[in-house]
């Protein structure tokens, strides 16, 4: 029962506004076909008959796209393109108008994503998706599903895993070794949720891009809004956001983050469609429906990001720089006003239910001791979540960046301050041209830039975290950069056709080239993802300093069974990083599975004394593990030294249950330590109702837990212990209860079966006896029961020879019947002179010689031995 529980510049200046849409900030007007030059076509449209260059063709068939109508911001207004299109073009026409809708890109960038990520599908379960699904007792069938987290910050999040658990394994907890079967839906929810999150970037941005009318070229908004969230869904950087069952945290922030800031821009749209740009107009959100429910929404999936993941809360600081830029600061007042509630709300719950603040805003990390250590730490690494997004060839499970400095100490070497004094400079640079292109009256770049900081917030800033870099962190941050990428492409397009007419095809082309390499790349990454050994010896190619990585490439060859191959990854592994307890204990385990108990027992005992310096859950481990091997060093032993292993079994599987009050694993080693300190306690009574009690108490553990799992109950084995335990501390009624049961659920005639009933009534023997000493009324009717059982036992030979003499010995002496018993008891010693009663034996023969084995039999007696009675 052992466990392993392992910043683009612009390049030409704005348009002119005359050149324009008109004055209407909701809705673009349809073009003269004979004077508008072309526009961008979709990426995802099948070829065309291209333009000759300059002939002015139609900008339908370009790709200008009309634009939703004032009334509503959410749909599409489609043109009536048949009279401004040659007949020959009629062929296409239909497809282009729904594809220009809204809808239809929606659609497409759900079927990008299901392309993209179908590979997904054949991602195992690895590493966090253990305590987050596969071994999270929350998730179990019959918990509570409104206390899944503690504290109650990611509550959301868990419900769906929690619902996808009940679907996917249909109320059984799985168990190794895993398969399709077992994942496959998970990621599926995930596919679902990045989806979503494609389909609702695209409308944020297009909607953003229509409040800024000026920000591209008229017909472009919306080619830009699907270019830009093509790019980020198929970008490689959110592989493991996506593929990596247990980061729907960042999936699930982000569909709520971006859904607040998608009803926030339809309620400013609204809003500004309704007048409140004209003072005269007495426009009141209060007398608009439909604009109250955009503000509504907004608040309220702005608030409840604070149960999906943490750097999602940050959704009213962008609002305020969303309002400040793009909406020139007219209703500042509104997300200023979710920022007083959000801090008013975290201060009252921090008073009324005495929450620590140190859990949310911790002061230091194990990789960080201060708030300085990992604040300069994270300057260079928000400058390398920006290059990843240009050059995504890095991306790594566990990216290892080194803290840079340490409080008291200073950097740690002069490379490291260059590099923070460099990242220093970038950002300055970065701020620099932010505020360059707000003064040139550009607004999406800007609010791109600065919603990239402000997504940042939370995890790379002055709030320690055990890594300071991890991919899926660039998942929301980066949401707006592809988008920024293309509007500062569109933007430039009026200076481009000027000098190449035909750029628009062209640059249709590089965008579908781009996203056909971004998905390859995609995929290519999700194939590395796919192998449990693969994922580990790239990261081990990447980062060939990364202890954790060798670790768990061990762990993994443990999960095979391979055990020898285990034991050098994780020997590599503790000598670059000896404090990681889990690669103490998985060096045990290899060692204990090799039989090496000796260097086992050392590695495990290294990983409880590192527990006390760095603690770490995986202290559970070594104790259990360290728990048998104690059990096993038992049985090799002299009877003195064996009971003092079972002692020391016994009281590191206590502390492992301790640890998790659901570790099933340690609740049955250690029954087993107690089931053997009680059959050797013989000569100590108190102890050995001791050890019978703590014995079916771990066996009672055992069974809620598996019932709970909705798996199999205790085994064969563990049941008679059971029965035996219930009798030795003083509930034989409970153990015969419990024996019926197990004797009348187990049909059948074959010889396997007859042995499992056997064993159940050589334990009733005992329990019989055991009821005798603690001067049960019901001992006799018992007593009854058993006798015919035992008898046949021994007559027949069966259950090994002298192992029924001691019992029939023992019972018959607690019965008064003293001949038999001195006869029985005689035998049992000559023939198990080793037996852990045999002290016991003794005893009672001198008891009954001091009685003059007068029979006085108390009850019915059991009547004769048989027809061959042992001589006296």
């Amino acid at each position: 029962a052992a466990d392993t529980d392992p910043a683009p510049a612009e390049t030409a200046s704005p348009a002119d506004p005359a050149a324009e849409s008109p004055a209407d900030p909701a809705a673009e007007s349809s073009a003269d076909p004979a004077t508008e030059s072309p526009s961008a076509e979709s990426p995802a449209e099948p070829a065309t008959e291209p333009s000759p260059a300059g002939d002015g063709a139609p900008a339908a068939v370009g790709g200008a796209v009309s634009e939703p109508a004032a009334t509503d911001p959410g749909k599409g207004d489609k043109s009536t393109l048949a009279e401004e299109l040659p007949e020959r073009e009629g062929f296409l026409l239909g497809f282009r108008e729904e594809f220009m809708t809204p809808g239809a890109v929606v659609v497409i960038l759900a079927l990008i994503t299901g392309l993209a990520y179908f590979y997904s599908f054949w991602v195992p379960f690895l590493f966090d998706d253990a305590p987050v699904v596969t071994r999270n007792t929350a998730l179990w069938p019959g918990s509570d599903i409104f206390k899944l987290y503690e504290p109650k910050t990611r509550t959301l999040t868990y419900w769906t895993f929690a619902i996808n658990f009940r679907i996917a394994h249909l109320g059984v907890v799985p168990n190794e070794p895993y398969g399709m079967r077992d994942w496959w839906s998970y990621h599926l929810v995930s596919i679902l949720f990045h989806a979503l999150n494609a389909g609702l970037l695209f409308l944020t941005v297009r909607g953003i891009l229509l409040s800024c009318k000026e920000e591209v070229g008229k017909g472009l908004a919306h080619w830009v809004a699907f270019a830009g969230a093509a790019i980020w869904t198929l970008h490689p950087a959110n592989t493991m956001a996506v593929a990596y069952i247990a980061q729907r945290f960042s999936l699930v922030g982000t569909s709520l983050f971006l859904g607040s800031l998608l009803c926030y821009v339809n309620f400013r749209r609204r809003a500004i469609e309704g007048g409140e740009d004209d003072s005269s107009s007495g426009y009141s959100v209060f007398d608009d429906p439909k604009a109250l429910g955009y503000l509504i929404g907004a608040v309220i999936l702005g608030g409840l990001t604070a149960f999906a993941k943490e750097n999602a809360t940050v959704i009213p600081l962008f609002l305020l720089a969303l309002e400040l830029i793009v909406y020139r600061g007219r209703r500042w007042y509104l997300p200023l006003g979710l920022i007083a509630a959000g801090g008013a709300g975290l201060v009252f719950l921090s008073l009324s239910f005495n929450l620590n603040l140190e859990n949310f805003f911790p002061s230091s990390s194990p990789t960080a001791s201060s708030r300085m250590d990992y604040f300069l730490t994270q300057l260079p690494i928000t400058l390398k979540y920006v290059q990843l997004q240009f050059m995504p060839t890095d991306l790594t499970v566990e990216q290892q960046f080194p803290i840079v400095w340490h409080a008291g100490t200073g950097f740690t070497s002069d490379a490291a301050r260059n590099m923070v004094l460099l990242a220093g400079v970038g950002h300055l640079l970065i701020f620099s041209l932010i505020a360059s292109l707000l003064w040139r009256g550009q607004r999406f770049i800007p609010l791109a830039l600065l919603g990239f900081y402000i997504c940042n917030i939370v995890e790379s800033s002055f709030i320690p975290i055990l890594d300071p870099m991890v991919d899926h962190r660039m998942y929301l941050p980066s949401v707006f950069l592809g988008s920024a990428l293309c509007v500062a492409v569109a933007r430039a397009l009026p200076w481009l056709e000027e000098r190449w007419p035909n750029v628009r095809q062209t640059l249709t082309l590089a965008v579908m080239g781009l996203c056909l390499a971004l998905g390859v790349g995609t995929v290519a990454r999700i194939h590395t993802w796919t192998g449990q050994l693969r994922i580990w010896e790239d990261t081990i190619e990447k980062r060939p300093w990364c202890a954790r990585a060798y670790s768990s490439l061990g762990m993994e060859h443990l999960y095979r069974g391979e055990w020898s191959l285990a034991v050098g990854p994780i020997e590599t592994a503790l000598e670059l990083g000896p404090y990681h307890v889990e690669g103490w204990n998985n060096l045990g385990k290899a060692y204990l599975e090799l039989n090496r108990l000796g260097p086992a027992q050392r590695v495990l005992e290294r990983g409880i004394q590192v527990n006390r310096v760095v603690p770490s859950p995986a202290v559970k481990f070594c104790l259990n593990n360290l728990g048998l091997i104690h059990n096993r060093l038992a049985m090799d032993k002299p009877a003195g030294e064996r009971q003092v292993h079972w002692k020391t079994a016994s009281g590191l599987l206590q502390q492992a249950v301790r640890q998790d009050q659901l570790y099933v694993v340690a609740w049955m080693n250690l029954a087993q330590a107690e089931y053997n300190l009680m059959t050797v306690s013989v000569d100590d009574p108190v102890e050995r109702k001791r050890a019978a009690t703590s014995c079916a108490r771990a066996l009672a553990y055992a069974a809620e837990i598996h019932k709970r799992k909705g798996a199999p109950g205790l085994s064969p084995q563990m049941q008679r212990w059971n029965v035996r335990a219930l009798g030795e501390s003083g509930q034989a009624a409970l153990a015969f209860a419990l024996a019926e049961k197990l004797v009348a659920g187990s049909a059948g005639d074959d010889p396997k079966t007859q042995a499992y009933r056997n064993g159940i009534m050589f334990e009733l023997g005992e329990v019989t006896v055991a009821a005798y000493r603690f001067k049960d009324p019901a001992a006799p009717e018992y007593a009854k029961q058993v006798h015919p059982w035992l008898l046949r036992f021994y007559q027949g030979k069966s259950g090994g020879p002298g192992y029924v003499a001691y019992t029939l010995g023992f019972l018959y002496g607690q019965q008064g019947k003293t001949n038999e018993a001195s006869a029985l008891l005689q035998e049992g010693l000559r023939l198990r002179p080793t037996d852990a009663r045999a002290a016991q034996a003794r005893r009672e023969l001198e008891r009954l010689e001091n009685l003059g084995r007068t029979p006085a039999p108390i009850g019915p007696g059991p009547g004769p031995i048989g027809p061959n009675p042992p001589p006296r």
